[in-house]
């Protein structure tokens, strides 16, 4: 199995500890591990992908939907956000923004020169500190 390291945002944080208690978390983590390649891209998102989680002991329309973005070959997974199944269908085009412009700047982290990135990581940091 190979190593991924996995970087929340706070909302992720959030949500996730109201939707998936850790045995399901874990799960899910070891679900995309070996599958993060297989999750639906979200248009307009800079290639954010969605899955389709489901909660034990909830039934079929309990589920929730797992938001996140892989940067290959660093193997680092980002999980952006989950919300219950029932609570919306789908991001909305604030959101989709949102995750593009993330998305923008992890890739041009790993083009630039060091100070640049530096700079960009700080950007980062502060974006999924306070989204």
């Amino acid at each position: 199995m190979d190593y991924f390291e996995f970087i929340e945002t706070v909302i992720f944080s959030r949500q996730r500890a109201t939707l998936l208690d850790d045995d399901s978390f874990m799960e899910l983590q070891v679900f995309l591990i070996k599958y993060h390649s297989d999750g639906d891209t979200i248009r307009k998102t800079g290639g954010c992908q969605k899955i389709r989680w489901n909660r034990p002991g909830m039934g079929k329309q309990g589920g929730v939907r797992v938001i996140y973005y892989v940067v290959e070959p660093d193997n680092r997974i980002f999980l952006l956000t989950v919300y219950a199944k029932n609570a919306k269908d789908d991001l909305t085009d604030t959101e989709k923004n949102t995750f593009k412009k993330l998305t923008e700047k992890l890739i041009i982290q790993k083009q630039i020169p060091l100070s640049s990135t530096v700079k960009a990581l700080i950007w980062i940091k502060n974006f999924l500190t306070i989204w």
